[in-house]
């Protein structure tokens, strides 16, 4: 009873203390105003017709897959939901993280020495606790994957995250550094216009 006690104000200590720390160097940041040139309005679109058909037009995933088939120099892709999870009852959806691992995997093997980065979310992984055979595809390939630490952020939730942080959050990946394709790491986003820190 008493170590049951004791895990609890431990838990609940560790939850108050990652809910009030400070946050992580680089958050918050505001960003100066910028003139809007040459843009391009492109939409994602679902509907149902008049006898209940549904339809999907997903222009801009159209538009990443044409950025990544014409890369010559540098791909970095910022994908934060990189899964095909359904829920129950499972709907019909186009496979864009299957389509988006193809295009990948296809630019690799047309220019293999183009520096292909793919920056992702733990929660593609159910935060450890499963395998995500599609990022190990593109890791195999030599695709670097940098998935956001969330070790330095706040806990949104201290009720469960104290108990949580003390027994199951997995630790972090290793720190991303130069000149390590293929290799999942962590790494720090930082605030603002399509911006990610790689550690060093």
């Amino acid at each position: 009873m008493l170590c049951i006690l004791g895990l609890g104000i431990l838990a609940g200590i560790t939850g108050l203390i990652h809910q009030r720390k400070p946050p992580p160097e680089g958050t918050g940041v505001a960003w100066p105003e910028r003139p809007l040139g040459d843009a391009t309005l492109l939409h994602d679109l679902t509907w149902h017709d008049a006898q209940g058909q549904r339809h999907l037009q997903q222009a801009i995933f159209d538009d990443i897959l044409r950025l990544i088939a014409q890369a010559e120099q540098l791909i970095v892709l910022d994908m934060f939901l990189f899964n095909d999870f359904q829920g129950d009852p499972p709907e019909t959806h186009r496979a864009l993280s299957s389509e988006l691992t193809q295009a990948l995997l296809a630019r690799r093997k047309a220019v293999p020495d183009l520096p292909i980065i793919v920056i992702t979310d733990p929660v593609n992984t159910l935060y450890g606790g499963l395998r995500a055979t599609h990022l190990d595809k593109l890791e195999y390939a030599g695709i670097q994957i940098v998935e956001t630490d969330l070790h330095p952020l706040r806990d949104s939730n201290p009720s469960w995250s104290g108990l949580w942080r003390l027994l199951f959050f997995p630790p972090p990946p290793a720190p991303c550094t130069a000149g390590r394709p293929g290799t999942r790491c962590a790494g720090a986003r930082v605030a603002g216009p399509q911006q990610t820190r790689l550690r060093p």
